[in-house]
């Protein structure tokens, strides 16, 4: 496993281990508690739901490549607004 670098570091990280089905690694990127914004109005809250949500977007072939992300820090955690 990589260590992140940069807060940027880790969307390409995440990219990474999305396109190579890496689950797990794609999870521990997240807080028990994330949330992610799956479409306008429609989110997947804490590690279960966010399990299920990137396990079928997986398994339909989709690809990730975050593009004009923007990163918002604090007291060590971040927030990813991402297209």
């Amino acid at each position: 496993m990589m260590i992140a670098t940069s807060p940027e570091h880790v969307v390409d990280l995440m990219d990474r281990a999305f396109n190579e089905g890496d689950l797990t690694t794609v999870l521990s990127f997240y807080e028990d508690s994330a949330v992610v914004v799956m479409e306008p109005g429609k989110v997947a809250r804490g590690k279960e739901e966010l399990r299920r949500f990137f396990g079928q977007v997986m398994k339909s072939g989709s690809s990730a490549k975050q593009l004009k992300t923007h990163v918002i820090e604090a007291d060590g955690l971040a927030l990813f607004l991402s297209r």
